[in-house]
């Protein structure tokens, strides 16, 4: 039986949690490492238990024992949710247990009027072919990246192609156009193809730790844009730039590197048509550390049938 869960489910909770079970699904906190802990009763009153109208979980429980426990947020924008945690019993049903839990979110979302559902596991994860199953399409992968920052590498903060400045609120619209020349058509049907969506899901995240945004000006024209975060267990950032544009990939990376904690290591996460970031990464001493499968399910949203009514005279 699936349903919400409730705080008598502790106990039953503890005793599935304590198997070593992991969370199948990937967010910018567990990324490119196992979770230390699944498990606290802040995250538990806080988040599986919140009263927030933005999260949502469930459990599959059958005689008191869970056997598979799933939680949505909603991002990158109001009519979505995001899977952040997907754990499933290793059994002989875990087959059935994911897809039940996978199919009962996206019945509750269209319920709630969500329109899409995403997911992101990591490329050999065995659920993927579950979650594809059950209506979920991937639609990019995505490389990590990672360094272990012990000193600053001499080309670290070397002057860049153009001016780098702090975002102001009048560039959103040109960073729009630059992401839309960047990005490939089908990854932008499923994230983002209106101005609308792109700033909802570019909208700073407040439970992350301190970000900063950067755009590099160059004649006139933003030819590129940074995104840095700092704190926490590791410094993590993002690059966009116009792959016409020779070297600002490059000039950003160095910027962006002069900026970090160096007593922090640093990942970056980007898709594998990147190709550019991912040889300027690896010339700066980057590593692989994961691949990852990003993937959408649009939800039929229940829709409220017109009709002709009763004058009221």
């Amino acid at each position: 039986m699936i349903r919400s869960i409730r705080p008598t489910d502790l106990a039953s909770l503890l005793a599935f949690l304590r198997k070593g079970h992991s969370n199948d699904a990937k967010t910018g906190r567990n990324l490119g490492r196992k979770e230390r802990r699944l498990f606290s009763l802040g995250r538990f009153f806080q988040e599986w238990l919140s009263l927030d109208e933005d999260r949502y979980t469930w459990i599959d429980i059958s005689r008191g024992r869970i056997k598979g426990l799933i939680s949505v947020r909603t991002r990158p924008f109001p009519t979505s949710w995001q899977v952040d945690t997907l754990i499933v019993a290793p059994s002989a049903e875990c087959h059935d247990i994911c897809l039940g839990l996978l199919d009962y979110v996206s019945a509750v979302g269209g319920e709630v009027g969500m329109h899409k559902v995403f997911l992101r596991i990591q490329r050999e994860c065995p659920l993927r072919d579950v979650a594809r199953q059950a209506g979920f399409l991937p639609y990019k992968t995505e490389l990590l990246y990672w360094r272990e920052i012990l000193t600053p590498s001499a080309s670290d903060g070397s002057p860049v192609d153009g001016v780098v400045r702090a975002k102001r609120p009048g560039d959103e619209l040109a960073l729009f156009q630059l992401y839309s020349a960047t990005v490939p058509g089908h990854v932008r049907q499923a994230e983002a193809m209106t101005f609308d969506e792109w700033k909802a899901i570019t909208k700073k995240d407040l439970s992350l730790p301190t970000q900063q945004e950067l755009v590099l000006e160059r004649e006139g024209s933003l030819v590129g844009w940074l995104r840095v975060r700092r704190g926490g267990q590791a410094n993590s950032f993002d690059i966009l730039a116009l792959p016409q544009e020779p070297g600002t990939v490059a000039g950003l990376l160095r910027h962006c590197l002069g900026l970090l904690d160096q007593r922090r290591p640093t990942y970056c996460l980007f898709s594998e048509y990147r190709q550019d970031l991912r040889q300027t990464l690896e010339e700066n001493g980057f590593c692989p550390a994961g691949e990852y499968s990003s993937l959408v399910k649009q939800l039929a949203v229940r829709v409220k049938q017109p009709r002709f009514v009763p004058a009221r005279i």
